[in-house]
């Protein structure tokens, strides 16, 4: 076995395995290069932002350029008055980037004609950035030398995080004091041998800085990547709240179903204006609800409504009064706070309904006054699984009309559809994706590839989930059966390998049975998390995979809890959590639960795709010992790529990468077409 190492600018590859075939790239440049309102990534919020009267619309747009390796991003305006009848979108501002942040991430309307909003600056880091629609100039507001991750707007208040460094593995304050630098010794910069923020998606949390009145307020929150930035909120007066997350033990509810600790959203004041100094103190000690931590403040900005999960693990929206000592009241357990109309009014939506009521406190208590149907946005954007994006108006008198076609012109000839698949035992309905192969023909069994870790049918999802080496389309193109899998409801810890290797043996079974799935050229793909589901189907599954493909993702194995070290605490109880113990285990005990260990017997081909070095350090374990156990195994180290990568260039290779491995392992052997009796089924 021979091992060659290529570099370039955009990738390191380590070849450790047979050799790629060619494939023909016009396909994945041209999902590339599609115009999307949100990021080719999973768990992306879509992009668009009324103004406060609702008179002008906000949205962000952006795509690749494979040929030049950069992404580009516009915000653009429509003014709903003139689009009654026909309009042009007003371009704001174009950025190009070809690093990993972002060329604009966020937008919030302070009036009608003010926007600010986060977007790359000239040190190539995102900054916060104001425009003025009467006069068309932007201007800059924070000059953060690590860039800024959050932001927040009520008023004359600004609010917004510098992100710093990954937290250091050590430090001596005497050896800097003489010029030696050791703040940026983290497990990334070490490996890489290189500075700067590298390609961690998550970096620790720098300092807060905090705009009124013209005044600037400076916070140091320190290095901790525990902390939440997106949940940053900001009152009108200048009081400011962050959440923190930890994991929780201790709570009934999460022993009783033996699952892992959930993530703590311990609510804290950084600054009270009142006081006109920075002060930190916690509100609320509890876990993070349904809305993600999302706050609303009263006018006068002495009380603000969050939801959190109380002691049983139900949604629970509480009122948090600042003055004197916290006062946390509860509201209802089917709020999820909009707005405050006063101190004791409050707007809300049911959570999972379809209306929103207004909240009143009456005698000390809160109660719902009123419901109404949920108001929509006079601007939306159209897509669906089987459709790009579009932006589309709502009429006055009825009906919609489109605004703007973000992709004119494009089409693929790969059906999409929806399909159901029913798990035994539970009787649980589980709803994918399935994108059925070009020129599909009923009584043929075709090679299928389930790519793992959710289905959204409300996104277009021309790849998959998300860009961390999906390629649905570019699959089914070259003749796969490709299943876009949800997750399931997290399982207890101690049976989350075995629920996902059940699961996927009976969506295999289901298109066995229907006659369109070859069972014994069967692919499986993990990222992230479900690296560990796949981890654990090759172990103990019914049926035998072809090909494996794990793109960074999550192994609970011995390397991942050592490449843990030096990140946040909640990662490391759930890599703890994965191999079946704790973090305070002893290494013989890692060694013993290892999945890539336990799972080495496994004959399937298997290709690591990894980004970053901790990353690198978790999977040199799958590596080592897929090597030794004379499995076929490949792996391409990707430096600087994000957790789900944003330059064209590696999206390509990831992606290319990807439908070569399924390509040589699932369809290079000639096999004559079988026929069932279920052949009638159709796509």
């Amino acid at each position: 076995m021979t091992v060659r190492l290529f570099r370039s600018a955009a990738v390191v590859a380590i070849w450790l395995f047979g050799s790629q075939c060619a494939t023909a790239e016009s396909d994945m440049r041209e999902i590339i290069a599609l115009r999307l309102a949100r990021e080719p990534a999973a768990f992306q919020p879509q992009q668009v932002f009324h103004s406060p009267q609702k008179s002008r619309v906000a949205i962000i747009t952006n795509y690749g350029d494979v040929d030049r390796n950069i992404r580009r991003y516009d915000l653009d305006l429509f003014d709903l008055a003139a689009c009654e009848a026909a309009c042009e979108p007003r371009r704001v501002v174009s950025v190009e980037v070809s690093g990993n942040d972002p060329g604009i991430s966020w937008v919030v309307w302070k009036d009608e004609t003010h926007l600010v909003y986060l977007r790359v600056g000239e040190n190539g880091q995102s900054q916060v950035f104001g425009f003025d629609l009467n006069s068309g100039q932007e201007v800059q507001l924070s000059h953060a030398l690590y860039g800024v991750r959050s932001l927040a707007i009520a008023g004359d208040a600004l609010a917004f995080i510098e992100a710093d460094m990954e937290k250091p593995l050590w430090s001596d304050a005497h050896e800097a004091a003489k010029g030696i630098v050791v703040s940026d010794q983290n497990l990334t910069s070490l490996l890489r041998n290189r500075s700067g923020s590298g390609a961690s998606d998550a970096p620790g949390i720098g300092d807060l800085f905090v705009s009124i009145g013209g005044k600037i307020r400076r916070f140091e929150l320190g290095g901790s990547p525990d902390w939440l930035p997106e949940t940053l909120s900001v009152s009108k007066r200048g009081d400011v709240t962050l959440l923190r997350r930890e994991p929780r033990n201790q709570l009934p509810w999460v022993k009783s179903q033996n699952n892992a600790p959930p993530l703590s959203g311990n609510v804290l004041t950084l600054w009270g204006a009142e006081e006109g100094a920075l002060s930190l103190r916690r509100l609320v000690d509890r876990a993070v609800g349904p809305g993600g931590g999302a706050v609303a403040w009263a006018p006068d900005g002495r009380r603000f409504a969050l939801t959190t999960l109380n002691l049983e693990g139900a949604p629970e929206t509480v009122s948090v009064r600042l003055e004197g000592k916290t006062d946390v009241e509860r509201v209802d357990t089917r709020c999820l706070p909009l707005e405050f109309q006063t101190s004791e009014r409050l707007l809300c939506r049911d959570v999972g309904g379809g209306t929103d009521g207004l909240w009143k406190k009456r005698a000390g208590h809160w109660m719902a006054v009123s419901r109404r149907p949920i108001s929509q946005d006079p601007v939306f954007i159209d897509e669906a699984f089987d459709h790009p994006p579009t932006l589309r108006m709502r009429l006055p008198v009825g009906g919609t009309r489109l605004l703007w076609d973000l992709n004119p012109g494009f089409k693929t000839d790969i059906h999409i559809t929806e399909e159901t698949f029913k798990l035994p035992g539970s009787g649980r309905i589980i709803q994918a994706g399935v994108y059925w192969p070009q020129g599909y023909a009923a009584g043929r069994r075709y090679p299928v590839v389930i790519q793992t870790h959710g289905w959204d049918p409300t996104t277009f999802q021309p790849e998959g989930l998300s860009s961390a080496g999906y390629a649905a389309l570019s699959l089914a193109e070259r003749g796969f059966l490709v299943v876009q899998l949800p997750d399931l409801p997290m399982p207890p810890r101690a049976e989350e390998g075995r629920a996902y290797s059940d699961y996927f043996d009976a969506v295999i079974d289901q298109l066995t049975e229907r006659g369109v799935a070859d069972a014994t050229r069967i692919g499986l793909q993990g990222w992230s998390r479900t690296g560990f589901a796949v981890r654990a189907a090759l172990q103990s599954g019914r049926h035998k995979y072809g090909a494996a493909v794990l793109v960074d993702s999550m192994s609970g194995g011995y390397m991942s809890w050592l490449a843990a070290e030096n990140l946040s605490a909640s990662y490391q109880a759930t890599v703890a959590e994965l191999n079946g113990g704790t973090t305070k285990d002893a290494p013989a005990n890692w060694v013993l639960n290892s999945p890539p260990i336990k799972s080495a017997g496994a004959p399937t081909p298997f290709l690591l795709q990894v980004f970053g070095a901790p990353s690198l350090v978790g999977a040199w374990e799958d590596l080592v010992v897929k090597r030794r156990a004379k499995v076929p195994v490949e792996l391409r180290y990707y430096p600087d790529a994000m957790h789900n990568p944003r330059k064209p260039v590696e999206r390509l290779a990831v992606m290319r990468t990807t439908v070569d491995w399924y390509t040589q392992w699932l369809l290079t052997a000639v096999r004559e077409p079988k026929t069932s009796a279920t052949s009638g089924d159709k796509p």
